[in-house]
């Protein structure tokens, strides 16, 4: 599996292995999964971090990518993530995603001054140690609030603004401003569509339109597609919004290689 290939397009949010909630396949089939289709995917898990699952993978010169979702004990004591992330020098950068188990929470915490100065510290560690910080389900009008203050002491690193148009987060409206303080992309995964969070039509408009732009699948649930069902439905997609080979290319692999991967 180690073997140089092409990858055909990158998934940055794929759930496998042991979590939260039940998922359709175990890491290591996720990886092979993928593999099979030339591939190169983010395991994520809501319960913790996949660095640790995914890393013999990495030793190996498989091109898979670990995730690490904030818990509230990170932000107690994060040097046990700190040394997580400084292991973390191969191609695929790692990503750390805040808090997404308890939205509700997380932006009732975000009132205290205690808590913002524990995740921001956190933030800015993840970023020295080359990680992109993932926005969870942070609405994205709170984005520039919590990042902000990081990036002005010249700490800025990569963000990756997840489930970016589902109504939650609401990306759509500040796309340019993120752009324009952020190094940042926007990630619009599948599933929003599937589970008719957002319209076919707004679905399409977002592949045609936004840039720069990861499309990812959101996907492990046990009656999710498998990866190669939604590569298909994304075909369809593709052509019913009338992309460009250059188009299809950039929002399923290029924009999220120059994110996710390192020269």
């Amino acid at each position: 599996m180690a073997d140089p290939r092409p990858i055909d397009f990158i998934d940055s949010h794929f759930h496998a292995g042991t979590d939260a909630a039940r998922r359709r396949t175990s890491v290591a089939e996720a990886i092979r999964e993928y593999d099979r289709v030339n591939g190169v995917v983010w395991i994520k898990r809501h319960a913790g971090e996949t660095l640790s699952s995914t890393r013999l993978w990495r030793s190996n010169g498989v091109l898979v990518g670990g995730v690490a979702v904030l818990q509230w004990a990170d932000l107690v004591d994060a040097r046990s993530l700190e040394r997580l992330l400084r292991r973390e020098r191969f191609r695929p950068r790692p990503i750390v995603s805040l808090p997404t188990r308890d939205i509700a929470a997380l932006l009732d915490h975000l009132s205290c001054r205690r808590v913002v100065s524990a995740l921001t510290e956190v933030i800015e560690m993840a970023w020295s140690c080359d990680a992109v910080i993932a926005t969870g389900h942070l609405p994205a009008e709170r984005i520039s609030a919590l990042l902000g203050p990081v990036a002005a002491r010249g700490a800025a690193g990569r963000v990756l603004v997840t489930h970016a148009f589902h109504p939650l987060v609401n990306a759509g409206p500040l796309v340019r401003e993120l752009t324009e303080e952020f190094d940042v992309s926007f990630e619009h995964t599948e599933l929003t569509h599937l589970l008719g969070r957002i319209s076919t039509d707004e679905h399409l408009s977002v592949l045609r339109e936004v840039s720069p732009l990861l499309y990812s699948s959101d996907f492990g649930q046990p009656t999710s597609p498998t990866v190669g069902q939604w590569r298909a439905l994304a075909q369809r997609w593709f052509a019913e919004a009338g992309l460009t080979g250059a188009r299809r290319s950039e929002i399923t692999a290029t924009t999220a290689a120059r994110l996710l991967m390192r020269p």
